[in-house]
């Protein structure tokens, strides 16, 4: 299915798009889909005693009251989903834990735009002078087990490494693209067909400036066409990783432990791959380098680069002994 159209139908804290697909035989089918327009997050709160702590709300869909978990939205698109979780708790029942974890993503209907995510946090306690909402809050007693079951920890584990898995393929995505983790989140990517080769074209998400020419291929360190046909990374997408920067790092930081590297794998080091790589294993010239980056100048370029003087010499000397006198 390949999206042809998007319109918005509603947008507030919640929004409501139109959809307008087109598959490989040329059917058009529309889908309305919808949701919290940046994301959201479903807490299961504990308290010192061990209760878990609910409340009880009107929900204008079904027109009833239910005893439920708190949750909320996020404030922006870039809120952590953990950041979220400790603001609405405290919001909406003036409780504050000592320990949050992130227990994973997961969509609980076929036509919202992003995931939910579950937040466990412990150890929470009613904070004095906290102004909560009006909402009922109601405390369950919790059985606290000190076994986790076979099928748990199974659980726990695949959903672990495929978040790693999903990192690890977005950072290699990054490499092949030129691209920080703020344009995997805020920027939308162009697709382009020069004979037979597939680039892109995005802008950046901290200046707004052109980067264009990206080819996507599978060559040497680069994988960006495999990486885009396995999410399925279309025009007007970018790969799907819905973490907050501090997370994505973690997720790094455990690769670069797993892998043994021996030293700390940053979001930063991507796009740096991908500069170096082309101009000192490849000789991009600059001026090329400077347009795949979105430099104004290509001062910016060398500057980034970090090219030393004495090679700049030695390749100016070289430069010049080659060059013919007529």
């Amino acid at each position: 299915m390949k999206l042809i159209k998007e319109e918005v139908k509603y947008k507030n804290y919640r929004q409501v798009l139109l959809r307008t697909f087109e598959d490989e035989n040329g059917n058009i089918s529309q889908f309305e889909v919808g949701g919290a327009i940046h994301g959201s997050a479903t807490i299961i709160a504990i308290t010192e005693d061990n209760n878990i702590i609910l409340v009880r709300e009107y929900r204008p869909g079904p027109m009833k009251e239910f005893l439920d978990i708190p949750g909320g939205v996020f404030d922006s698109e870039d809120e952590d989903p953990i950041d979220c979780a400790m603001r609405e708790l405290a919001e909406e029942t003036g409780y504050v834990g000592k320990k949050a974890t992130l227990l994973g993503t997961y969509y609980d209907c076929a036509y919202i735009i992003y995931p939910r995510n579950a937040v466990l946090i412990e150890g929470c306690t009613l904070k004095e002078g906290t102004q909560a909402e009006d909402i009922e809050v109601v405390l369950k007693p919790y059985a606290k087990s000190n076994k986790i079951s076979k099928e748990l920890q199974e659980y726990q584990f695949t959903m672990k490494r495929e978040n790693l898995i999903k990192c690890l393929d977005c950072f290699l995505f990054m490499v092949s693209t030129g691209q920080y983790y703020a344009d995997i989140r805020k920027s939308d990517l162009n697709f382009l067909y020069t004979g037979n080769n597939v680039h892109i074209r995005y802008r950046r998400a901290k200046n707004g400036s052109l980067c264009k020419g990206v080819l996507l291929i599978n060559e040497d360190i680069f994988l960006g066409k495999e990486i885009a046909d396995q999410y399925q990374i279309k025009n007007g997408t970018n790969f799907p990783l819905n973490l907050s920067l501090t997370h994505f790092d973690k997720h790094l930081d455990r690769i670069s432990k797993l892998a043994g590297v021996g030293f700390k794998i940053t979001n930063k080091m991507a796009r740096k791959t991908f500069a170096s790589y082309l101009f000192f294993n490849k000789n991009l010239p600059i001026h090329y380098l400077q347009i795949l980056l979105g430099h104004k100048d290509v001062k910016d370029t060398a500057h980034y680069l970090r090219i030393p003087d004495d090679d700049i010499v030695n390749e100016i000397s070289k430069w010049m002994s080659n060059r013919k006198t007529y």
